[in-house]
C-alpha cells in the first residue's frame, strides 16, 4: 500500500467542503476589531451566536463586556450540561506513523523508539485505566496502514471493550467500511482534528503521507457518522494557522455535523501546540486569555456541543475553561504507547502540561462543586434537565 495514496475502496471528498467553500471566512474574520460596542452588544444577545457575531466579539470583548460574555457562556453550559465534567483517558497503542507532519512527535522522520502494543498489552493498559475509574477510553494510534490495519484496530478495540463500556478512536482517516467494522468491534466514537481548515498552511505543514490529502481528511467524521458512530469529535490545532479563521470554520463544521447526524453527540476541542519537534516554531501564538475567549465563544455558538480540554493545558487554565463552557477533559494522560504500565514518557506525541493524577483531578473538581462522571451514558438527565450521551 503506497504511503502517499489512498487504499482502494476509500470514498474521497466531503459534503462539508462545499459548504465551507461558500462561507466568506476571510471576510468575516476581517471584522475582528472593526465593530462598535453597540454592535458587540447586539452580537452578544444572539442565541446561538452567529459566525459574524463571534468575529465581532473577538475584537470587541474587553472590560465589562468580556466579563459579561464569559459569565453568559458559563450559564449556558450549566443550563445545558449541569455542573458535570466527563473524564476520559487516551490509550496510545502505536507510535508508528508514515506522515511527515512538521509539528508532531510521531512524524516519520522523528528519531524516536517506535512501539506498537499487542492485544494483551492493550488489555493491560486498559486495566490500569479502569482501576483509576475510567469508563471511556480514547484509542490513539499513528497512521501506518500496513501496521495499524483494520484488523489490528478491531483487535485493540475488542481488548478495550472487554473492560470499558465506551471506546472512541483517534486514528488515521479511513473508509466508511472500516468505521463500520470498528463499530461492530465495539467503538462508538471518532475524533479527527482537521488541524487547520486553511488549505495553504495545511499543505505546507503536511508535505507527505496520507495526511497530506486535505479533502479526504475533511470528510473523515462524515464517513464515521454514516457508518453509525454516535460520538463525533472535531478540533483544530491552534498555532498552525490564523486561529480566528479556524475557530469560525470549526463552528461551521460542528453545525453541519449536527444537521447531518442529529442523533450523534458532537464535541469540539481547541488544543494548542505543545513542544514535540525541536525545530518547529508555530506561525501563531495563542495566549491563555485568547483561549478562554475562544472556548466561551464556542459555547455561545454551539450551546449543545461538548467542549473538550486535554492535558496539553495547565490545571489552572483547565479550571478556567470549565467555567466558560468546557464539559469534558482527559486526566493523567500518557502519550507513549505502553506508558501507563512501563512509566516510560520518552517518545511521546507531545509534552503534557497538567501532571495531576486522575485522583487529584477528581478531588479538585469535586472541591469546586463539579460532579465527575466517567461515561456519557451514566447521566441521562440531571436535575437541571441536562442530558449526556
Amino acid at each position: 500500500m503506497p504511503i502517499d495514496g489512498e487504499p482502494a475502496g476509500r470514498r474521497p471528498g466531503s459534503m462539508f467542503l462545499r459548504e465551507l467553500e461558500g462561507i466568506p471566512l476571510g471576510e468575516i474574520a476581517g471584522q475582528v476589531g472593526g465593530a462598535s460596542l453597540v454592535e458587540a452588544r447586539k452580537a452578544l444577545a444572539e442565541s446561538p451566536l452567529s459566525l459574524r457575531g463571534a468575529a465581532i466579539l473577538l475584537g470587541a470583548a474587553r472590560g465589562p463586556l468580556l466579563t459579561e460574555l464569559l459569565e453568559r457562556a458559563g450559564r449556558v453550559a450549566s443550563e445545558r450540561f449541569g455542573r458535570c465534567v466527563l473524564l476520559y483517558a487516551p490509550c496510545y497503542v502505536s507510535s508508528f506513523c508514515v506522515n511527515h507532519c512538521r509539528y508532531c512527535g510521531f512524524n516519520f522522520k522523528m528519531p524516536i523508539r517506535r512501539r506498537q502494543l499487542t492485544p494483551s498489552e492493550t488489555l493491560a493498559e486498559t486495566a490500569l485505566l479502569v482501576a483509576q475509574g475510567f469508563r471511556r477510553v480514547l484509542l490513539v494510534a499513528g497512521e501506518y496502514p500496513s501496521k495499524v490495519s483494520r484488523q489490528y484496530l478491531s483487535g485493540a478495540i475488542g481488548a478495550m471493550r472487554s473492560l470499558v463500556p465506551e471506546v472512541d478512536l483517534e486514528v488515521g482517516p479511513a473508509a466508511e467500511e472500516d468505521y463500520d467494522a470498528w463499530g461492530r468491534a465495539g467503538a462508538a466514537g471518532l475524533v479527527c482534528y482537521q488541524e487547520t481548515y486553511q488549505r495553504e498552511p495545511y499543505a505546507l505543514l503536511h508535505p507527505r503521507g496520507p495526511k497530506s490529502r486535505y479533502e479526504f481528511r475533511l470528510g473523515t467524521v462524515e464517513r464515521a457518522g454514516r457508518a453509525g458512530m454516535c460520538r463525533l469529535g472535531l478540533g483544530v490545532l491552534l498555532g498552525l494557522a490564523n486561529p480566528v479563521v479556524d475557530l469560525l470554520a470549526v463552528i461551521a463544521h460542528a453545525r453541519f455535523l449536527a444537521r447531518e447526524f442529529p442523533r450523534a453527540r458532537i464535541t469540539v476541542s481547541l488544543p494548542r501546540l505543545r513542544p514535540a519537534v525541536p525545530s518547529f516554531r508555530p506561525a501563531y501564538v495563542v495566549d491563555r486569555e485568547s483561549l478562554v475567549l475562544y472556548y466561551a465563544l464556542l459555547r455561545l455558538a454551539l450551546p449543545d456541543v461538548g467542549l473538550v480540554v486535554s492535558t496539553r493545558e495547565s490545571a489552572e487554565l483547565r479550571g478556567r475553561l470549565l467555567q466558560v463552557g468546557a464539559t469534558q477533559m482527559s486526566a493523567g494522560s500518557v502519550t507513549t504507547p505502553g506508558g501507563y504500565a512501563s512509566g516510560e514518557r520518552g517518545g511521546g506525541q507531545f509534552e503534557i502540561a497538567d501532571q495531576r493524577s486522575p485522583k487529584e483531578v477528581v478531588r479538585d473538581l469535586e472541591s469546586q462543586g463539579y460532579r465527575v462522571i466517567w461515561r456519557g451514558g451514566a447521566v441521562v438527565a440531571d436535575s437541571s434537565g441536562a442530558a449526556w450521551a
